[in-house]
Formats: C-alpha cells, structure tokens, sequence
C-alpha cells in the first residue's frame, strides 16, 4: 500500500508520535498511581485522544509501546518506498534527505510540529504542564519522551548541539539560545508551510530575495563568443555540486546566464544581493535553507564587494543573536556545505583564498559587448529607433552592455513626453549610462559649438574632418570591414592639435564632441602627474578606466607637459618620468576611445608618441581674412550691436580666441553705458587685450578711431 499524499504520510508520523506520548503518559501516570488532571484538561481527555481505540491498555509496558512503534515506523517505510516507486512526493522525507535527518532528528521534529498540525497535541502538552501557556514542548520534555534513562538523555542532547542539523539549518525554533532545558521548542514556520505543501517564499526573506521561475536559453543571450564557449562547458547538475563566479560589468550578461543554466538544468533559483543577506547570519542562513528546500540552486549578486566584517557575539556561541556580518571567505565556507550549485555574480574578477572542499569552482568573465554584438544589440531594437540613427552609428560611438542599451532606450523615452524617441534623447539616455566617477577625476566640458562656428583655414577644417569620420565608422573599417583582427593595437581615436593658444583649438574638440554625441572631459595634468613614484600611472589608468566605461572624449590640454621628449637618463627622476611616458604610451594604444590633445609646440611630442597619433592638425595664427570671418561671428544674434568696423579690426594680428575676450568685454562696457555695443566700446576692449599680452599701446595705432581712446 502506498501514501497518496504528503498529508496521509505525516498523519501517520504524528499517529506513531502520539502513540509514544500515550505510553509515556502510562508510565508517569503508573508511577504517579493513576490518571491525573490538571487544572485545564483530565488525564480521561488525553487519553481520549491520543488512544481513542484502547489499544494502550492492552500493551505490555514500555516494551509493548516500544513494540508497537516500530510496527509503525516499519509500515511507514514500506509505504514512503512504495509512494517513491508511484513518484508521489512525499515533504517529511524530502526534508530528511535534504538535510540529512535521522530517525531521532525526525521524531524530535515531530514532537515539536504536532502542535502546528493538530491542536490538540498542544492540549496534551498544556496538560503536561499544568499550563496554559505551554502548548509546546521544551528541551527537557523531549528528552524525557525520547529517553528511557539518564545516560540516553545526555547522548540525545547532541540533537540540540550547534552541529545538529535541527539547529544548523534553522529547522528548529528555541525560545532561549536552545541548551537550557527549559528552553521552548517549535518548528520554524517556513518548514511548517513546507510540510503542508506550501511553496511561498520565506516571508522573512521576501524583502531580501527571490524565486526566479524559468528564464532565456543560452542561445537566446547576446554573448561573445569566448564567454558562449565557457559557459558551454559549464553543467549544472553534475555528479557532486559546483559553484560558479560569473564577472562582467553590468548589463553584460552574468545574471541572465545563470537564469538560462539553472532553467536549462530544471532547477529553482533563490536569488538575493550578497550584502544584503551577508549582514546576518541567521538571515544567510534562511537563504541556504530556503533554496535547499526547493532543491535548488543559489544565486548570490554583488559577490565582488566583500562586506566590511564585524563581531559583536550574541547570547549563542553559534552565532544566533550576533552581529556578525559575513565575509566572502565565510560565505564560501557556508555554501561549500550546501548541496545544490551556487552561482556568484559580481563586476570584478575575484578567486576564493583556497579551493572549496565539496565543491569545484569555476570562473567565468563576461567582457564589454565587441562592435558586431552591439551592432546587433541595437539592431535588435531598431523598430523604436528614430529614422535618423543607425544601429551601427549607436555601436560604433557608445561601448555599452545589453542591459545598458535597454536602460539608454528607456531613460530616452522618460526624456519625451510623447514617448517617441529622437537622436537627441536617444543620445542622452547613452551618455546617461556612463561611469559617474570620471566626473571626479576630469573637468566635463559642455559643447557648445558646431561646424557652423568654426573659422578655419579648408585643409585645416578638412583634416579636422577627418577625424570626426574615423569616430563615427571606427565600428565599420575595424569589425565589418576586418581592419580589427589586422591591427593589434587598440582600435581608438588619436588626434594632436597643435599650434599657439586662442587658436581653436579646444573649440575644435567641442565641436567634435558635439558631432559625435559623445561626453568631453578635459584632464587636467596638474593633477595627474606626481612627484610620488607609480603615482602619476595609478592617476592616468583610473582615468582611462572611467573613460573606457563612460564613452567620453578625454582632451589632454597641453599634452606636451607629460607627452614630451624624453630626457637623457642622468639620475632616477629622469629615468622614472621616461617610465610615465612609456606607460603612458602603452595605455593610449589599449584605449578603444577618443584621445584629442592639444600642444602649442608640436616639435615639443616625443618621437615615439608620434607614431600613435593617428591625425595630427595644425592650427595656425588665422589671416587677415579668417579674421574677420571670426570677428563677423563673435557677436551672439541677441547683442545689441551698432556699427562695428569689422575690417578695420581684422588687421590686428589675434587668434580666435583673443577676439573672443574683446567681445565679451567690449560687450560688458556697453552694458555699463546702457546702450549698443559700438566701436568705442571694442576698441577700448582691444587696447586691454593688447596690453595682456605686453603690447604698449598708443591710441595713434588705431587711425581715425585713435580720438575714441583718448
């Protein structure tokens, strides 16, 4: 015969169970001379119900009880094999296997469920007692009920040790720390729910974790190649259990893979943030019981922080009551004990101090998606793209994750109040997945000029061209056209502008960076570069860092500070600044982004710098008639302006950028005077802007608008 539910099965457990406490309370009532009451239930009620047959008078004793337990426990057997045979499943035998429960952890459990089942149990122990507020058994009485002497009862309280698997998995409640014998004991209200059949998370982890049901396929995910083919080789579910470290920066992929494989391997997935659970043991614990009572696997995000560790010892030496937060080492120690695979996901690559003992560990690294991926990411997308954008512009201009192409689409849409997406906010949600710490490393410069304002020689403007073609099908002539696989070194952007100050310099990388949609960020070198050995490297690798994660234009203003020639090695400084300047070097070549650098010399560039710029462009002094042109264009539309001799000002020999200061000061004079920006105002201006630069000026220098001066 076999059981047709988990319930018919437990009901026989609790029946095998009360026939133990009816032959315990025969004995203590023998010793006692009879049935006794109590002040809340008579010794005739419990009897009436743990023996409504009357089967107990016609036993023998102990041994009779004895006896007649292990018929039952016999029967119970053949019929939880039987059901096995059937693929009934059957929660009190699941629990046993999966928490490697003998026959004596089992009975201490029952004697605590019986009262979660079936009320009356708890009237039995409330007559026990003489209490009505003891409806529960405590360390002692189930001591007493298991054991027939002194010396059993001493060997039967390792059931409640630490190591115990009752106490190590949190199957067990305890009124106090659970080694007093006055100490309460229940079974924990999950493990009952799960005995009843009930499959709701843990309400103590409900704000803490989650069951994932189901997922993609591998074959579904966007994946490079070098991570398909390691995670190929992953098998979950294989003889004895492994855990998985899976690394990559966000939205690449980790947390979607573990999804696919523990789908593909048909288990249920607990899933929770490693710190979050990491703050408590206990809550840790939870985590581990709960993905164990699902048979499953155990996802833990966030593994690469490590939390900070902290003891404050609780009233328990096993920790219960403590403060202690788990370290990454002690978490491992932990999961090494679970039976199921364990996936870990963080952004940082990270190995465990030694290997685990039960389980094999396997890393696997999930890179930045490559050009092709994603050109094929947005591809993917290209029904809500704008007209005007093209999946491969997107790919080739921002290095971004899966995950963060989602999020770019979405931040895009929160930007347009009727939900369709243009170039502009497209480009917004992109940049708004950039790294924020490059923020704090470099000064971000907002674009604020286009082709339209530049006034430059046709070469000059033609070479600068150039470069913003290189930026926008990089994607293009490295990936599609298999320039990539050719070319070692890294696949970015390097371009020099040389030439003296005011010139257009970083004009031209604002329009550039206009063009392309991408962030600037001007680097300071002042703050780069250090008198500390390796500290001038560590400055520069965090900013490139950030910059590869932020998809920005780095300007290095005035490069020919760090990037000149190397000096003759006569003492360590020299030779440690030629170190900064190969290292350097070295790091320009792995950047896959956009390095503009501006240098007034460009005979001041090392030789060896030389050769990895890609595009090096001249900015001269302009002419007389590039003069003007920038004169004519200085002048916002909304100044009030008079009757300016742009002509006459365009013989002075000035760079755009001394032009730009006159007007502004020529434009505050005349919002002194209250009325148009005249030529008395620029004048006056341009006589300022001359003395700057250690000109003595005479007003006899400025013809017939010399009288404006004097």
């Amino acid at each position: 015969m076999t059981y047709a539910d988990t319930h018919e099965h437990l009901q026989d457990e609790l029946e095998r169970i009360g026939v133990l406490l009816r032959g315990r309370l025969s004995e203590w009532w023998d010793e006692d001379g009879g049935r006794t009451g109590s002040r809340y239930l008579s010794g005739t009620d419990v009897d009436a119900f743990l023996d409504p047959s009357g089967e107990a008078e016609s036993g023998t004793g102990e041994s009779g009880v004895r006896e007649r337990m292990d018929e039952m426990a016999a029967d119970i057997e053949e019929r939880k094999h039987q059901a096995r045979e059937d693929g009934v499943t059957l929660r009190l035998a699941e629990l046993a296997d999966r928490f490697d429960l003998s026959r004596r952890h089992q009975d201490v459990l029952l004697l605590a469920l019986a009262p979660r089942i079936d009320r009356r149990y708890g009237e039995v122990y409330t007559y026990l007692f003489d209490d009505a507020t003891m409806t529960r058994p405590t360390v002692d009485l189930v001591l007493r009920l298991l054991c027939d002497t002194a010396d059993e009862r001493f060997e039967t309280g390792r059931l409640f040790a630490p190591s115990s698997p009752l106490r190590e998995h949190a199957l067990l409640e305890w009124s106090g720390g659970g080694v007093d014998p006055e100490d309460v004991v229940a079974v924990d209200r999950r493990v009952v729910a799960y005995l009843r059949g009930a499959d709701e998370l843990d309400p103590e982890l409900a704000s803490v974790a989650e069951v994932v049901d189901g997922g993609p396929t591998l074959e579904d995910l966007p994946l490079e190649e070098s991570t398909r083919e390691a995670l190929a080789a992953v098998e979950p579910g294989r003889a004895g259990a492994a855990t998985y470290y899976f690394h990559g920066p966000d939205g690449s992929g980790p947390v979607r893979a573990v999804e696919a494989l523990a789908g593909g391997a048909g288990d249920a997935l607990v899933r929770a943030p490693f710190r979050a659970v990491a703050e408590d043991p206990a809550t840790f614990e939870r985590l581990v019981r709960e993905a164990t009572l699902r048979d499953g696997a155990l996802h833990l995000t966030g593994f690469d922080v490590d939390p900070d560790r902290r003891r404050e010892p609780g009233p328990d030496a096993s920790g219960a009551g403590s403060t202690e937060r788990l370290g990454r080492e002690a978490a491992m120690d932990r999961l090494d004990r679970f039976e199921g695979d364990v996936y870990l996901t963080g952004e940082d690559p990270w190995m465990p101090e030694g290997d685990p003992a039960n389980h094999s560990f396997d890393v696997v690294a999930f890179p930045r998606p490559d050009y092709a991926l994603r050109e094929d990411l947005w591809a993917d997308r290209a029904h809500v793209l704008p007209e005007d954008v093209d999946p491969s512009e997107l790919a080739a201009k921002f290095e971004i994750t899966q995950g963060q192409v989602d999020d770019a689409i979405a931040k895009a849409r929160a930007l347009e109040h009727d939900g369709d997406l243009t170039r502009e906010s497209l480009y917004e949600g992109c940049k708004a997945q950039s790294g924020e710490r490059l923020d704090e490393l470099a000064e971000k410069i907002e674009p604020g000029y286009g082709w339209t304002d530049l006034v430059l020689p046709p070469d000059t403007e033609n070479r600068l061209k150039e470069v913003a073609v290189r930026i926008k099908y990089r994607g293009t002539v490295y990936s599609d056209w298999g320039f990539g696989e050719r070319f070692s070194r890294g696949k970015g952007v390097v371009a020099l502008f040389t030439g003296p100050s005011g010139t257009g310099k970083t004009m031209s990388a604002e329009v550039l960076a206009n063009y392309a949609g991408l962030d600037l960020y001007k680097i300071d070198l002042s703050s780069v570069v250090s008198k500390y050995i390796g500290e001038t490297e560590e400055n520069l690798e965090e900013i490139f860092d950030e910059a590869e994660h932020s998809n920005a234009i780095l300007l290095f203003d005035e490069a020919d500070a760090i990037f000149g020639e190397r000096s003759e090695v006569s003492d360590s400084t020299d030779r440690y600044a030629n170190v900064e300047v190969n290292y350097l070097l070295q790091r320009i070549e792995r950047y896959d982004g956009v390095v503009l650098m501006t240098s007034n010399y460009d005979q001041n560039i090392d030789d060896a710098f030389q050769r990895r710029i890609h595009i090096t462009i001249d900015f001269s002094r302009p002419g007389e008639f590039a003069r003007q042109e920038i004169w004519r264009g200085m002048f916002p539309e909304d100044t009030p302006t008079g009757d300016i001799d742009f002509p006459f000002l365009a013989g002075f020999d000035l760079t755009g950028g001394n032009v730009e200061n006159i007007a502004l000061t020529a434009a505050f004079l005349a919002a002194d005077d209250e009325g148009l920006v005249e030529m008395i105002h620029v004048v006056r201006a341009l006589r300022r802007e001359l003395q700057k630069t250690g000109r003595l000026v005479s007003a006899d220098e400025f013809g017939e608008y010399g009288e404006l001066l004097r």
